[in-house]
């Protein structure tokens, strides 16, 4: 996952814009999006590794890159806070249940 987000950074600093896209986000940035939403929630799936899952701070722009998606009307509408995909994927590993942990997770 590293290598990934390394190279995200890369392309932004090549780029020097705050998307892939330019100043608005285009499709790879909301392809790629789902994966980091997920990396972004691991110190809260898997708390007793804490910090060691968090992104480094060389990847700043990446940071950077997450709040700016987060801002997006897509995002907004459909992407999942850290807390929530840590809630359903608990509750998802318990349960077998997909419907069940995204309820359980409603509101997060």
């Amino acid at each position: 996952a590293v290598v990934s987000t390394q190279s995200t950074g890369k392309e932004l600093t090549t780029r020097a814009t705050p998307f892939l896209g330019g100043n608005t986000p285009c499709m790879a940035d909301y392809m790629i999006f789902p994966f980091y939403e997920r990396i972004e929630a691991l110190p809260q799936i898997v708390p007793e590794l804490g910090s060691a899952l968090e992104l480094p701070e060389n990847l700043a722009l990446v940071k950077k890159w997450l709040v700016s998606m987060r801002g997006t009307d897509p995002v907004k509408q459909y992407g999942l806070s850290p807390a929530r995909l840590a809630k359903a994927t608990h509750v998802s590993h318990e349960t077998g249940d997909y419907d069940a942990a995204m309820s359980a997770s409603a509101g997060l």
